[in-house]
């Protein structure tokens, strides 16, 4: 069995439910949903409306805590954290305020707010070690590794941007991925060394798209046209809107209008770029001693081998088995150099991210080549099971050439 690392991450689609994600990623675990809250915004409405005597709340809305849109204030926030025996305090205030400008590492977590918006940072064990991840909602790459380091200087630059920063104090529940297996949506993950991969990589992949749509836009007309002023640079790399949001609660309203801005990325994007790498390594590390090691090469006078090339995106491995191993073995072996450098074999990510992947021969003609499919632990040739098969049962040669397509 794997056993990784993870950290828990909520995606933020078209909805505004950003608070949601925001508690939810702070507790590490789908605790609450757009009912709970919608809930404790009313009941805390009740309230409000029985202290002013039973008169009706001022105002367009009927909901001092909750919009149309779904935006709550930060009491709805600060009760729903209540709820699992936690507590916010504005990190401006004086109780708390000399104590995290000095020692913020030394704090759990923290919900940060702008105009509508919301996300959590949040410490978690990461690789054996406590590590800070920003868990905003809107991060197309997923959680983002905040050094312990660089942590105070992020929250400053956050501040700067008129973010109100929350430090969230009490019991945290446990984070165990096991508690919610089988009830997460598509939204809601536990994100590993290898998803995290996954998620930067189509991060890079829809950055480039945007940025080509953009380009292409801006040639519309042909080229001796003029440039077009119509560029939009990728959602997550404009930059916020600076509206002076520097009070909340007290019964202040969460619907300021327009979009919400995710949070700026933290202060020297190259070297946290490091640090994610080096956690990145570490963990891969793990997942490679996880896998079962390959079975040894024979020598190259045996008799009775088959050498293989696997080629991918302009490079080839090579190695050799003996005819009688299964070509289970092949696959196990590919899973195994991969984990520890995907790009040796072409690719950005390891093969047991992957899901389905798939070798195909070089047989001539093309018609006689057939093609290996690997999920999970089955290997499939034309929908039948094959990784107990040999190599030499499945008329593999002494020399064999493999295209992978991954």
């Amino acid at each position: 069995i794997l056993v990784m690392s993870a950290v828990y991450w909520e995606k933020q689609g078209a909805d505004r439910l950003c608070a949601v994600h925001c508690l939810n990623a702070l507790l590490q675990g789908p605790y609450f949903n757009p009912g709970d809250l919608a809930d404790i915004a009313h009941q805390l409405d009740r309230e409000e409306a029985r202290l002013m005597g039973g008169a009706a709340l001022a105002g367009e809305k009927s909901s001092a805590n909750v919009d149309d849109d779904g935006n709550f204030s930060s009491q709805v926030l600060d009760n729903a954290l209540k709820r699992h025996n936690c507590n916010s305090t504005n990190s401006l205030h004086e109780s708390v305020r000399a104590q995290i400008s000095q020692f913020p590492e030394r704090e759990v977590g923290y919900i940060c707010n702008l105009h509508a918006h919301w996300f959590a940072l949040r410490k978690v064990n990461w690789n054996g070690k406590l590590e800070w991840f920003n868990l905003n909602s809107l991060e197309m790459g997923g959680p983002e590794l905040v050094s312990e380091f660089k942590l105070a200087a992020f929250l400053e630059s956050i501040r700067q941007q008129n973010y109100t920063i929350f430090v969230v104090r009490g019991q945290y529940p446990t984070s165990d991925p096991g508690l919610f297996a089988g009830a997460l949506l598509e939204h809601q993950m536990f994100v590993d060394a290898i998803k995290m991969q996954v998620l930067q990589q189509q991060k890079k992949e829809k950055e480039a798209k945007d940025m080509q749509q953009a380009i292409n836009a801006s040639k519309e007309g042909g080229d001796d046209a003029p440039p077009s002023f119509s560029m939009f640079a990728p959602a997550d790399k404009r930059t916020a809107p600076t509206t002076d949001w520097g009070a909340l609660g007290g019964g202040n309203r969460l619907d300021g209008g327009g979009g919400a801005a995710p949070a700026p990325a933290p202060a020297a994007d190259d070297d946290m770029d490091d640090d994610l790498r080096a956690a990145l390594a570490a963990s891969m590390q793990d997942v490679q001693k996880s896998l079962p090691e390959p079975i040894a090469e024979p020598d190259a006078a045996a008799p009775d081998t088959c050498t293989i090339q696997v080629r991918t995106s302009g490079k080839a491995h090579k190695r050799r088995f003996p005819m009688e191993c299964s070509i289970a073995k092949v696959f196990e072996w590919l899973e195994f150099v991969s984990a520890s450098d995907p790009g040796s074999l072409g690719l950005s990510t390891p093969l047991i991210a992957h899901g389905t992947y798939h070798v195909m021969t070089q047989t001539f003609p093309p018609a006689a080549r057939k093609k290996y499919s690997r999920s999970g632990q089955q290997v499939e040739e034309g929908g039948k099971p094959v990784g107990d098969s040999t190599l030499k049962a499945l008329g593999f040669e002494k020399q064999e050439g493999l295209i992978l397509q991954a």
